[in-house]
């Protein structure tokens, strides 16, 4: 209709031509006798019919690349075109590069062991003459926001100490959504920060609609928001009857929410445009109506009623999914943002977005920590890297899992997060995650599993790992005002100890212990937080997902138990 080609077609059309056109193809491939091509592992199969159609008479075609870097599948790269090449140019000569200049000894051991896995590659031992470095450090927290906080914590004091810059360091995201609590956390430990190749959390197209939402709900006269949001989803309203309602407000002195709740008197806005109109201004009605619950509940409404996580849901376009994800996480931005005072509303949480939203722009010239998702970082290098939320369902992403191509895939993301990285290296996990408004209990990804014992060193930051070096632990002391004070510094309180395992006459409940992973038939998987008292008396407190905190007699609840700690 437009009369111009997109970028798929820019590909589709020369290798139709070069295929069915034997003029033409054996015109260009005199024309142009040698061809080159960098990063040939992302290729689709247009562009290997093209580079095939171009070394036919002149066979002078030559190609970099590395199957361990295939990550690009989501966009219709092949990674059987690198791994086949061979095949299907046998007189091809190949020249294995395996010297690497970039990362240290260890980093390179662990990225190694870990590709190592997949099947699909090209088996290669990769080298440097760089000093063994700082072991690879695998970084357990308690939950997301201890994760985000930690990072932020970690890279401030270094560069406090003057052993490091922020431009030094880069943290890498799964999913475009896990940036929300990293960007809280760089705000409050006041560290700069970029999002490389993207958007701030808040500052993305499908978060700014449903802010436009929830801003309408708030102040109803607000008709930059009604604009944004009365066509997100599409309800048929075009600017025309746009240009209508205005005419019909403005000498009423009406704001056009009002305006649209008249439209029946308004004879030039006829059809699916008038419906759609009235339709929206009853949906606000009826969200009018919860506007005083908790802010994430709001939210919930919203994203329900409005049709538009529906739109999301139905939607077959992959980037579609990360939106999802997106508007999802800010079910949780408000359920944490409301957790520290009860009776904040949703205009308060209104208020701390904009609040948020207004950080200087920093550019890669700058002093500043890069944030990115993985595939964003493909190319590019820093001294420290982070690699967060690494665990089951996010890394490996959940729709790869139970797919061993898909989980190959995922596993060479990670090696090229794991790559970019110079002198240190940190993988971290959470053992509980708040995430696109539900609270979960984490599994380590696998691939950290797959990590050498050589190398690489694990340090428990979690509140059943102890949380604080043990050195600390021997000399600080003090009441509760110390115990603040310890807190304010950015030091875990002391964890209760762990009570020792019973004799099993003391009854069933003796097995259960702090730190054990179980079920309840009821309130399903919860951690226990706390064991106390002795034979019939003895109770186990738990923190639920879903249900909060409960206290049980331990010889009267029956739990199934999932992990020991």
């Amino acid at each position: 209709d437009s009369n111009a080609l997109d970028f798929d077609d820019l590909l589709l059309w020369p290798a139709l031509a070069l295929r069915n056109n034997a003029e033409l193809r054996t015109e260009l491939d005199a024309r142009f006798r040698f061809v080159l091509i960098d990063e040939y592992q992302d290729t689709n199969h247009a562009q290997y019919a093209i580079a095939r159609g171009l070394s036919i008479d002149n066979p002078n075609l030559c190609v970099v690349g590395d199957p361990d870097q295939s990550i690009y599948k989501f966009r219709g790269s092949d990674i059987r075109n690198i791994l086949d090449f061979e095949r299907d140019f046998p007189s091809a000569r190949t020249l294995t590069l395996s010297m690497n200049y970039r990362s240290t000894k260890a980093i390179l051991l662990a990225a190694g062991a870990l590709i190592a896995h997949n099947k699909q590659r090209k088996p290669k031992d990769l080298q440097t003459e760089n000093p063994d470095g700082h072991p690879v450090t695998v970084l357990t927290y308690e939950n997301g926001q201890d994760e985000a906080e930690g990072i932020a914590r970690r890279i401030r004091e270094a560069v406090a100490a003057g052993k490091r810059t922020y431009r030094d360091y880069a943290v890498f995201l799964r999913v475009n959504a896990l940036s929300r609590g990293l960007e809280t956390a760089f705000v409050r430990q006041r560290v700069p920060f970029q999002i490389v190749k993207g958007l701030a959390f808040f500052d993305r197209k499908e978060n700014k609609d449903v802010l436009a939402y929830l801003r309408l709900l708030v102040n109803p006269r607000d008709d930059l928001s009604f604009l944004r949001a009365v066509n997100e989803p599409t309800r048929g309203v075009g600017k025309v009857s746009l240009e209508h309602l205005r005419a019909y407000a403005d000498p009423r002195e009406m704001n056009l929410l009002a305006a649209a709740r008249e439209v029946s008197k308004i004879s030039a806005i006829k059809g699916k445009a008038g419906a759609g109109l009235r339709d929206f201004a009853a949906l606000m009605t009826e969200l009018a109506k919860k506007a005083d619950a908790p802010p994430d509940d709001v939210i919930r409404e919203v994203l329900d009623h409005s049709g538009y996580r529906r739109m999301l849901l139905d939607s077959t376009d992959p980037e579609d999914q990360e939106r999802l994800a997106n508007i999802e996480e800010l079910i949780t931005a408000a359920k944490q943002f409301a957790a520290e005072d009860t009776v904040r509303t949703i205009g308060d949480f209104l208020e701390n977005v904009a609040l948020a939203s207004d950080v200087d722009s920093w550019n890669e010239k700058q002093d500043c920590v890069s944030v990115m998702t993985m595939h964003s970082a493909k190319g590019l290098e820093f001294p420290v890297v982070y690699l967060t939320a690494m665990e089951q369902g996010l890394l490996p992403h959940e729709r790869s899992l139970g797919r061993e191509d898909e989980v190959e895939e995922e596993r060479r993301l990670a090696f090229v997060g794991m790559t970019r990285a110079k002198e240190e290296l940190y993988l971290c996990h959470a053992r509980m995650r708040e995430f696109r408004g539900s609270t979960m209990y984490a599994v380590p990804s696998m691939f950290i599993d797959e990590l050498p014992k050589e190398g690489v060193q694990t340090i428990d930051l979690s509140a059943s790992g102890g949380g604080t070096p043990p050195a600390i632990e021997h000399w600080r002391g003090g009441g509760a005002a110390a115990q603040q004070g310890w807190s304010d510094a950015g030091v875990r309180a002391k964890p209760a100890p762990i009570p020792p395992r019973v004799s099993s006459d003391e009854g069933a409940g003796s097995k259960y212990i702090e730190g054990m992973l179980v079920r309840h038939g009821t309130y399903g998987q919860g951690r226990i937080i706390e064991v106390g008292g002795q034979g019939v008396l003895r109770k186990v407190k738990i923190r639920f997902a879903s249900a909060g905190e409960r206290t049980f007699i331990a010889d009267k609840v029956t739990l199934e138990i999932l992990r020991k700690g």
